[in-house]
């Protein structure tokens, strides 16, 4: 499946922002989609507390997964990764004005912080731009010699 579709098709089916990145970049390292969302079980509503937007924070971990190294001597892999973030963090922010999801969701009119909050950010579909904006740019950034 093509990974925005896996993603797209995540997110509506119930999976936070965080799950469906890193679930759809994830499978094409291996990684299963159980411990995808597990893993980014809590990084949804930027940390749950409108931090770093949940699609973004998944795209890190993405790109971890796919540029890290398990040898913790591997500075060149590590060097990659935080450069890669890095670019993350910036081309995200360039394409939405903030990857700070309170900030993303001030900027488009939504709230979070009550039960009709969250069924109107769902219905409004931001979050769905916003994963595709992330896998956007984790494939640019993959995509690229770093």
């Amino acid at each position: 499946m093509e990974t925005h579709d896996h993603a797209v098709t995540a997110l509506l089916n119930g999976s936070s922002c965080a799950q469906a990145v890193l679930e759809a970049v994830g499978e094409r390292y291996g990684l299963d989609s159980e411990a995808a969302r597990k893993l980014s079980a809590g990084l949804g509503g930027g940390f749950a507390s409108g931090l770093t937007c949940g699609a973004v924070s998944g795209g890190c971990l993405a790109l971890g997964l796919a540029l890290g190294s398990g040898d913790p001597s591997d500075t060149y892999s590590r060097d990659r990764t935080y450069y890669a973030v890095q670019e993350l963090l910036a081309r995200f922010a360039e394409k939405n004005h903030s990857h700070q999801c309170s900030e993303l969701l001030r900027l488009n009119g939504q709230d979070i912080k009550t039960p009709e909050g969250k069924k109107r950010l769902r219905e409004s579909r931001l979050c769905l731009k916003l994963v595709t904006d992330t896998i956007d740019c984790i494939e640019d950034i993959l995509s690229e010699e770093l």
